[in-house]
């Protein structure tokens, strides 16, 4: 019995990491990433790949992109090609065998696991529609009316007939459904997918499960092997605990769209829900993804899929909804046919500015008084609009602060949070030592982006993708990093962008007058483009209802 917990589940993968090493991660650009993938996907025989049913390279794609953003450790090959790392993996193996067997001869049996017939929940109530959109709870930051709302997800909702869709909101509770804008339904699956989950891959308690087991460390290893020195890593531990969930969640979620029977599918982020595009396709039911924020050229989710299966990737949206027709025809160049980009315009921008009559009679004065606000500004002085990001990354450079303490009487600076960095306003705070005005921060914060941009002269930014958003709105946006220049390499080289390392270059961009871009397109436009997709898209799928 000792033995069998010696042999458990964080030492075998502390095993396989041992036999290739720790070391800190250096600083690993996006563009080298997509190198080494696109270096992967043209070596490995991705088509093998697959644990019950679903192709699981998307999975280590993201995570590799995630470790590169966020980890401290990563893993180096240590040895070369040889007989130590062959030891490794054969040990890797022997010891899942043994930890089998001793648990065979124990009398620890594995847990009872309820049949599936009797996990779901029962969805009998729900009523057919057409449309199902997905959207998260914590994507509702914007406040119409006292009312909270989801722009991106909403805009579409209120482009469709009002019993056409049925909106699902994750992670709400009905507190939090009664105080949402466009009103929807939550889904109480966790205590199913708890039941469903049975750990089976990290923990088999079968000799086929096992099986499947040692098949993806395999494969782990041989993406660690190509990999090489390069920093990058593959946590199969991880990816295990992954899979296992997918499935669960998948079932239960497969269960709630055979009552529902949509069409068609709409959902934002799909690496964060990728159990709903299983789900949905293993059902024949179409898998839309709205593009969430501007895009560029080395996106891990949507662009530089060197290699597709025959039959699509089942964890991968049908359609890539893009904001504009440049965006899409970078998806579609690096990505096959069964998996589409369409340009569908923004749904977010339409939720503001088409004239909804439910957003129009909600819309707070504050918005209205903020609307006029920005209009007020720039007739005083030129805007510079901050645009901020979330994560690990300083909120400002000292060359960006040194410019700002500079001319800050000349310009009216804007210092715009991103949603999902709200927390970090008392360090913005902290760093531009009081100088800046708290109220104007959560202004800035809060009001609609297009309306935003439509007094701003200047966009500032380490790397943010609303460098793509204001190009339109003939803002030349301005990168004072050099992250930003090579993420956004084809813009700057267009004209649409322009860097700034240290103080001296951005004084004299401020100074200069060639800032102002051709204004493209009409807000009013977005509306027509975004209704026209949906009824392309809706005409498409009309004869569609998944039932399987």
């Amino acid at each position: 019995m000792l033995l069998y917990y010696l042999l458990n589940d964080s030492l075998l993968f502390a095993m396989f990491r041992l036999g290739i090493g720790f070391f800190m991660l250096q600083d690993f650009s996006l563009k080298r990433l997509m190198s080494e993938v696109k270096r992967l996907e043209c070596s490995l025989n991705i088509s093998r790949f697959r644990l019950d049913g679903l192709n699981y390279w998307p999975l280590i794609r993201f995570q590799m992109n995630y470790y590169r953003k966020y980890s401290q450790w990563s893993y180096k090959s240590v040895y070369k090609v040889g007989a130590v790392s062959v030891i490794m993996l054969a040990s890797i193996i022997v010891l899942n065998f043994l930890r089998f067997y001793l648990l065979s001869l124990t009398s620890r049996k594995p847990r009872f696991v309820k049949p599936v017939d009797d996990c779901t929940n029962d969805y009998s109530c729900l009523e057919q529609r057409d449309v199902l959109i997905v959207a998260l709870n914590k994507e509702h930051h914007a406040i119409v009316g006292g009312k909270r709302a989801a722009p991106l997800m909403d805009g579409i909702a209120l482009s469709l007939p009002d019993q056409s869709y049925y909106k699902l909101v994750l992670g709400a509770s009905e507190e939090e459904l009664n105080s949402l804008l466009i009103g929807g339904g939550s889904l109480s699956y966790q205590r199913a997918v708890k039941r469903r989950f049975e750990n089976s891959y990290r923990q088999p308690k079968s000799l086929s499960k096992l099986y499947d087991t040692l098949k993806v460390l395999i494969r782990c290893w041989l993406v660690e092997r190509k990999l090489g020195q390069t920093g990058l890593k593959v946590n199969p531990e991880e990816l295990l605990y992954r899979l296992d969930m997918i499935q669960a969640q998948k079932q239960e979620f497969m269960s709630f769209l055979r009552s529902l029977s949509p069409k068609v599918v709409y959902l934002t982020s799909y690496t964060g829900r990728t159990f709903i595009v299983a789900a949905a396709k293993e059902l024949g039911i179409p898998v839309v993804d709205v593009q969430h924020g501007g895009m560029h050229r080395f996106n891990v989710a949507c662009t530089h899929w060197n290699y597709v299966p025959e039959e699509g990737y089942e964890l991968l949206p049908d359609f890539f909804w893009c904001w504009d027709g440049s965006v899409a025809q970078m998806v579609n160049d690096t990505i096959s046919h069964h998996h589409q980009a369409i340009s569908g315009g923004n749904p977010g921008y339409h939720f503001w500015c088409f004239g909804h009559d439910i957003v129009k009679e909600n819309m707070s004065d504050e918005i209205v008084a903020g609307i006029e606000k920005v209009q007020l500004l720039s007739e005083e002085k030129p805007i510079v609009l901050v645009a901020l990001q979330y994560g690990k990354d300083e909120l400002l450079d000292s060359h960006v602060i040194e410019v700002f303490r500079e001319t800050r009487n000349d310009y009216q600076w804007l210092f715009r949070m991103h949603p999902m960095g709200l927390d970090r306003k008392d360090e913005l705070l902290d760093i531009l030592e009081g100088s800046v005005d708290v109220g104007l921060v959560d202004w800035a914060s809060s009001i609609p982006l297009p309306y935003l941009l439509m007094g701003t002269s200047f966009l500032l930014t380490k790397s943010s993708t609303i460098s793509r958003e204001a190009i339109p709105f003939g803002i030349k946006s301005v990168f004072w990093s050099k992250k930003g220049a090579e993420i956004h390499h084809d813009i700057v080289e267009d004209g649409g962008a322009a860097v700034a390392l240290n103080s001296g270059e951005l004084k004299e961009i401020l100074c200069s007058n060639d800032y102002i871009l051709e204004k493209q397109f009409e807000l009013s436009n977005v509306g027509k483009q975004v209704s026209s997709t949906l009824e392309y898209l809706n005409n498409l799928f009309m004869n569609n209802r998944g039932t399987k």
